[in-house]
């Protein structure tokens, strides 16, 4: 036995990796103790979208990289004022970003009463 707290379910719903990505997710913790579902997000990350390309964009438009680059495996993300550019050319720049938010939406969500 593990004894997780939670285990993740993904299941990717649309993916288009290049020319203005698109990532489409449906993410599930899953409490085993609990035998249900305790937090979810669904949603799809389309950069086409300017609400979307913007958030990818302000992620990485930086001078320094950010605290979490030091877990960064894969090419430098440039600090010459192109990453954020990049965010929307890129695709594992912008899986990284879609990520991101992911996680964000898991821990900010409200408890369940």
């Amino acid at each position: 036995h593990f004894h997780a707290d939670v285990v993740i379910h993904v299941a990717i719903t649309q993916y288009l990796p290049y020319t203005r990505p698109r990532v489409g997710l449906v993410v599930q913790a899953i409490s085993p103790q609990e035998a249900k579902v305790v937090a979810s997000v669904d949603g799809l990350w389309d950069s086409s979208d300017p609400a979307v390309a913007q958030r990818a964009r302000d992620l990485y438009r930086c001078a320094e990289p950010p605290r979490w680059y030091q877990y960064f495996r894969g090419p430098p993300i440039p600090t010459d004022g192109r990453a954020d550019e990049l965010a929307l050319e890129s695709p594992m720049l912008f899986q990284r970003f879609v990520c991101r938010e992911v996680a964000q939406a898991l821990v900010t969500l409200p408890s369940a009463p």
